[in-house]
């Protein structure tokens, strides 16, 4: 597997970001992203890493044969999404 990612909420945000993160990596996942509408941000995790790149502004992975790009324009990903200080009620 070369990549996966979530989105987490706040019900499912430490399960995401210890349980599933280390269960991928371990089944040889490349990289797993956790993505935070709360902080707008996201998180790239890698094999062996003690804590994670956070990104605000934009976040790539090449695949592995180095052919294609998955770019993320982070800002826009969450344009329109309420931030984590606003009334989620």
């Amino acid at each position: 597997m070369a990549a996966r990612g979530r989105i987490v909420s706040p019900s499912s945000a430490i399960y995401d970001r210890d349980h599933k993160r280390r269960a991928y990596l371990a089944l040889g996942v490349r990289e797993y992203w956790v993505v935070d509408p709360r902080t707008r941000a996201i998180e790239v995790w890698q094999p062996g890493d003690a804590s994670p790149r956070v990104q605000r502004e934009r976040c790539a992975y090449r695949t592995p044969d180095g052919q294609h790009t998955v770019a993320v324009d982070i800002p826009a990903l969450f344009r329109g999404t309420l931030a984590a200080d606003e009334d989620y009620c």
